[in-house]
């Protein structure tokens, strides 16, 4: 990957976060804030924005009971 890229983290049809810069770099930024927001579900990433966006990684953590 090179140049600039945006990616968008989704959960539950929300888009809730959003990264801009280096393509490794914001992807790294991305891939965070997923496994963040998927101890809360299923999140979905996507690359580019508005209708040129493409999903490239879902996400979903097991919960284990105690």
């Amino acid at each position: 990957m090179s140049g600039q890229s945006t990616f968008q983290v989704w959960q539950d049809g929300m888009m809730v976060a959003f990264t801009r810069g280096p393509a490794e770099q914001a992807l790294q930024e991305a891939m965070h804030y997923a496994q963040q927001y998927a101890t809360e579900g299923p999140v979905k990433i996507y690359e580019g924005a508005g209708r040129e966006k493409v999903l490239v990684a879902w996400c979903e953590m097991s919960r284990k009971k105690p």
